[in-house]
Order: structure tokens, then C-alpha cells, then sequence
């Protein structure tokens, strides 16, 4: 079972990716966060394979949330999700 972590600080984007991988026999999603916030709060409690992390959130940047993720949760893989379409934030991910 993949257990994925979504982080949006849209509701209607949340419910739309939950909507879509609830369906999914081997994927399980076992949190999600509207900030960063919350999110690192949740990393105390629940590991996920996979966190689904905008990159654009009101108290933190994705990329800031990613070296956190990264440097205390190793075995964490990150997805960005973006309306971006510039590269820089590409390649600051």
C-alpha cells in the first residue's frame, strides 16, 4: 500500500487529487494540510511514502517544505504540484 500525504491550501484541489487516488486499491491517503504548518505537524504522527506538496502555500514555500522534508524525513519522495509555468521554480525544486 502507497500511503500518500496531500498539502494544498485549496480544499477543492484536495478533494479533486482524493477523489481521483481513493479509487486506487494500493493507494491509501492518510493525511492532508492546508499549510506547512499543519503538515509538519502531521510528519510527527503519520509517514507517507509520497507527499503531494503545492509549492505555493501561505505560510511556507514548497521548496522551503521540501529541504525540511528532505533533512528530517529521508525516506519521504515529494511531488510538486504547481499552476507555475516559469522554470526558475522548477529548478529551485
Amino acid at each position: 500500500m502507497i500511503k500518500v500525504m496531500l498539502v494544498d491550501d485549496h480544499t477543492i484541489v484536495r478533494d479533486g487529487i482524493k477523489a481521483l487516488l481513493t479509487d486506487q486499491d494500493d493507494i491509501s491517503i492518510i493525511g492532508e494540510a492546508s499549510n506547512g504548518r499543519d503538515l509538519l505537524s502531521l510528519l510527527k504522527v503519520h509517514k507517507p511514502d509520497i507527499l503531494l506538496l503545492d509549492i505555493s502555500l501561505p505560510d511556507y514555500s514548497g521548496i522551503e517544505l521540501c529541504e525540511i522534508v528532505r533533512r528530517d524525513y529521508p525516506g519521504i519522495q515529494v511531488l510538486f504540484l504547481s499552476m507555475y509555468t516559469t522554470e526558475e521554480y522548477i529548478f529551485n525544486a
